[in-house]
């Protein structure tokens, strides 16, 4: 059987949820179905890794290293690349990418073209947005939601047919996460002297989105209420870093909140939580979330819809009033008294996602559809 050539397009190389889904299935993709090639447009804090994996799973991977947003330049090197290599489908993954499939797919007519949706981008309301994103996937054979939230979502805003959207779940390498161990010397290097420390993290962008500010203020509540043994680890980069900064001086939580900045050791930091909480005003479905209940965490989560589709209310983890930091307190308030519930609900979250969403199942989801569009 002939092998087929695959091409997936990237906005960056920096460390998100698209990035590291395809990280991912560069090292569990078909090697005797398909020829992989990779492409970035910019260069991005995991740009070494992407080299490395690449290297390492026979995938062809570059980054074109662009300066802008569109680059006419960059697009005819797409372009030359696709006839050069006879790539059989495209697989786009964010909104810059998708701009360059559009106009890739006007030069290479028989080539095929899909687009991943990861999230559910508040800016996408917009009507004028809705209808660019509509414009751009008009030449996708598919558009692929990472949930049934996403896909409900892009059906209502972006005016795109249902029977054209497939549900593909995000996925994590479960193996990474599970057999990590446990690093004391990491966990004592972020205790407190002299007295047990409850540690909570919190990864992902530093970005409205992520809802960062309700935790800060939870925390202010617990410690008024004389919890005074907590501490948060804010793991992740963004353009809210000085505002949070200042919020938390502000907060006067500057010994009880560490920001951490980018790291790549993340799975061992899931490793030494007591709890991970992610209090996002939306989400796609959550990387981050994913790989703590990977890891065993107990998670503690808002009741968004997209995150409800990973966390059971009071079976595998919690969920809190989104926005609602009070709310928030309180459920960080039980999970600190209650040891039993911590264990019960980290233990169920492992068995969910094993079940149902590992990276080596669900790339095959993937490469079973690159396979009937071609």
């Amino acid at each position: 059987m002939k092998k087929k050539n695959i091409l997936i397009l990237l906005t960056s190389s920096y460390g998100g949820g698209a990035e590291r889904l395809v990280l991912d299935q560069m090292k569990y993709h078909n090697r005797k179905k398909f020829n992989l090639y990779v492409r970035t447009l910019r260069k991005g804090n995991l740009e070494k890794e992407f080299i490395n994996t690449a290297e390492k799973n026979n995938v062809d991977y570059e980054s074109l290293d662009l300066k802008s947003r569109f680059s006419l330049i960059g697009l005819f090197r797409l372009n030359s690349m696709i006839r050069k290599n006879k790539i059989n489908l495209v697989n786009t993954s964010l909104i810059e990418a998708d701009m360059y499939g559009f106009f890739l797919k006007l030069l290479s007519h028989e080539t095929k073209f899909i687009s991943v949706r990861q999230n559910k981008n508040q800016f996408r309301k917009n009507k004028i947005f809705g209808i660019l994103n509509y414009v751009f996937s008009l030449v996708d054979k598919k558009i692929v939601c990472v949930s049934k939230s996403v896909k409900e979502f892009i059906n209502k805003y972006e005016y795109i047919p249902e029977k054209k959207l497939d549900v593909i779940f995000n996925a994590v390498d479960i193996k990474r996460f599970e057999n990590t161990k446990k690093d004391k010397k990491l966990r004592k290097s972020f205790e407190y002297k002299n007295k047990k420390t409850f540690l909570i993290g919190l990864v992902g962008r530093l970005n409205k989105q992520k809802g960062h500010r309700y935790l800060f203020r939870a925390l202010n509540i617990l410690k008024d209420k004389r919890y005074k043994n907590i501490k948060l680890l804010v793991i992740g980069k963004g353009e809210l870093e000085e505002r949070l900064m200042k919020l938390r001086k502000d907060l006067g939580l500057d010994k009880e909140i560490e920001f951490l900045g980018f790291r790549k050791d993340i799975d061992k930091i899931y490793k030494i939580l007591d709890l991970f909480c992610l209090p996002s005003d939306f989400e796609g479905l959550p990387l981050a979330l994913m790989e703590a209940m990977a890891s065993e965490c107990c998670c503690l989560v808002s009741d968004i819809p997209e995150n409800k589709e990973l966390t059971d209310n009071k079976k595998n983890g919690l969920t809190f009033i989104r926005g609602n930091h009070k709310d928030l307190a309180e459920k960080i308030e039980d999970l600190y008294n209650n040891t039993k519930s911590r264990k019960k609900y980290s233990k169920k979250a492992n068995e969910k996602i094993k079940k149902n969403y590992d990276i080596k199942k669900i790339t095959k989801q993937y490469e079973e559809l690159w396979s009937r569009l071609i």
